[in-house]
């Protein structure tokens, strides 16, 4: 495992983790959904890492990367991850994100950036709510800290079983979360709120796999599966549980993601 402090080109220091490498499989790009960071990935990570080295990268204003004052726009998280493909010296890469990491990884292969060869997306969509709504978070967030949000928040992100019984993983979202800059928390909020990719989905030839929750209410599974019929080469599998699938269902999620990854990459060979 290797940790690098990349700068992007805006200046902004982003902290990443490099993990394996023994694999034959291209590096995957791994982008958090708001309010967490890296260790989201943490159940999924040891499957990814046997076939393929693995980056996760906090974004801007989460984790240990820099929080930079607002305003963050779609487009500049987009230039993260290029920025942070560019200095760890990766050509191309596949990208996975989680609700607004997804939405990242979406806006990269909408803006058909030659460097993306081919996008998870969970737990995601084109379009996230109103303007207003993301806008009062925000607002809530930086008159009364993160706490305020943090039980309603924790209720969005995982589904009512798994709090009930992994008692100490959801103690620790609930801590990640309450610990993410009010800025960056805010600024993020706000990317959201403007946010659009609906438009240009049907241009998008890159393969997407979109992983939805049965149970998610941050981001209904309806919702989600609209990417995978507006994309031109879409598909989608349904697992149980809540808004993170990678922690409630890190077997079913990592075996959905390596197939869709390991098959397109023998289309190419072939």
């Amino acid at each position: 495992m290797a940790e690098h402090r990349v700068r992007a080109s805006d200046g902004v220091e982003l902290a990443c983790l490099v993990t394996g490498g023994e694999g034959p499989g291209p590096p995957l790009v791994l982008l958090n959904s708001l309010g967490t960071d890296r260790t989201m990935w943490d159940e999924v990570l040891p499957a990814l890492t046997a076939s393929r080295p693995v980056v996760r990268f906090d974004a801007r204003g989460h984790g240990a990367s820099e929080v930079p004052p607002g305003p963050y726009t779609l487009e500049r998280l987009v230039d993260d991850v290029h920025d942070v493909a560019r200095a760890l010296h990766l050509d191309a890469v596949d990208l996975c994100g989680c609700s607004l990491g997804g939405l990242v990884a979406l806006g990269a292969v909408v803006r058909r950036a030659s460097w993306v060869r081919r996008v998870v997306v969970s737990n995601s969509a084109a379009h996230f709510g109103t303007a207003e709504a993301w806008e009062q978070r925000a607002r809530t967030v930086e008159a009364s800290g993160m706490t305020t949000i943090a039980d309603t928040v924790l209720q969005r992100f995982l589904s009512p079983a798994f709090r009930d019984t992994e008692v100490a993983r959801a103690d620790e979202l609930r801590q990640r979360l309450v610990d993410t800059p009010v800025a960056g928390y805010a600024a993020s909020c706000r990317a959201l709120a403007q946010a659009d990719l609906r438009p240009g989905l049907a241009s998008v030839a890159a393969p997407v796999l979109v992983v939805a929750g049965q149970d998610d209410v941050a981001v209904p599974a309806a919702v989600s599966l609209e990417v995978a019929e507006a994309v031109q080469d879409g598909s989608a599998v349904l697992l149980p549980g809540g808004h993170l699938s990678s922690v409630e269902q890190p077997a079913a999620f990592t075996t959905a993601v390596l197939e869709h990854l390991d098959v397109y990459q023998r289309n190419r060979s072939t």
